[in-house]
């Protein structure tokens, strides 16, 4: 299921991004990177930032593909609760621009 998937283009990388969960258990992504040249050599949990209600959160982890190749795909975690209606932001850097999609949590 999900909240939501935000497609956005940073160059030559497409990235997928599904919000899973953003509740009580924290904030849950499905990520997926696509590009036809290049390597995708990024570490998604050193690259991502959330913010909720404008505030911080630290603490990412990346369980998914390691760093290569054209197609990656896996699970970006913050392990901080989020509250009901909170605005959610995740940004990636590392591209060649940043990546910024926003969600409301339920």
């Amino acid at each position: 299921m999900g909240l939501g998937t935000r497609t956005v283009q940073a160059g030559s990388v497409e990235v997928r991004m599904t919000a899973l969960a953003l509740d009580r258990s924290g904030a849950t992504f499905r990520m997926q990177f696509d590009t036809h040249s290049g390597s995708l050599d990024l570490d998604p949990a050193a690259t991502a930032q959330l913010r909720v209600n404008g505030q911080p959160v630290a603490g990412a982890t990346w369980d998914g593909a390691g760093p290569g190749g054209h197609h990656r795909e896996g699970t970006l975690r913050f392990p901080d609760p989020v509250p009901a209606g909170a605005g959610v932001e995740l940004r990636l850097t590392g591209l060649s621009q940043d990546v910024t999609s926003s969600w409301t949590a339920p």
